[in-house]
């Protein structure tokens, strides 16, 4: 009890370890039996495109943070994803991700967004530092950080982040303080987090 096998962190990180659960589907006479999907990756916001394709209900006009995976839903095959899997912690007062790397991603409370797009996963602090770039296909367990070597993908994925970040307004007062997050997303690349980002320590 209390083990995360091979995966890092806990609940509340965003590590592996933190984020990752299984999801267990059961509708009988629609659901394929017996069958485990260890290849889709689905999260929360795909829930709600997902049943409602399922249950042939019509959404025009509504574009959802997730996207619908009704034929790995009901295991019939697995499904790659198109849509980025997007996180942040510890925004505000909150201090739930923990980093034992003291220059890390989220290390000593800063804010922390993670995000993933096919094997890539990057966290990086709410201020576009401390990039951490992980190869989930060959290293589910984030021990060795890729950004070094594949600063474009950082880049990428930091801009996207950090986009869907600043887009989302806060309720807690830092974010109704801080210069930096009074920015509207499309400033973000004219404000030069590219350049910041592609200092990589």
């Amino acid at each position: 009890i209390g083990s995360n096998g091979p995966f890092r962190g806990g609940k509340g990180d965003l590590f592996e370890g933190g984020v990752r659960e299984p999801l267990v589907v059961r509708w009988s006479g629609h659901v394929a039996e017996n069958r485990t999907d260890t290849q889709t990756v689905m999260w929360t916001p795909d829930l709600f495109p997902t049943l409602t394709q399922i249950a042939g209900v019509a959404t025009p006009g509504i574009a959802f943070d997730g996207q619908s995976l009704d034929q790995a839903f009901l295991g019939n095959q697995s499904q790659t994803r198109t849509k980025s899997l997007f996180w942040n912690m510890n925004r505000g007062t909150e201090n739930r991700h923990s980093n034992p790397n003291s220059t890390g991603a989220g290390a000593s409370g800063q804010e922390v967004l993670g995000i993933r797009n096919g094997k890539w996963k990057l966290l990086i602090n709410a201020r576009g530092t401390a990039p951490e770039l992980y190869d989930l296909s060959t290293d589910v367990g984030e021990t060795t950080n890729r950004a070094q070597q594949n600063q474009a993908i950082v880049n990428r994925l930091a801009q996207e982040a950090l986009a869907i970040r600043y887009s989302t307004p806060s309720r807690t007062l830092p974010d109704a303080v801080t210069p930096l997050v009074r920015l509207k997303a499309q400033d973000l690349s004219g404000f030069g987090n590219v350049s910041r980002i592609d200092r990589i320590p």
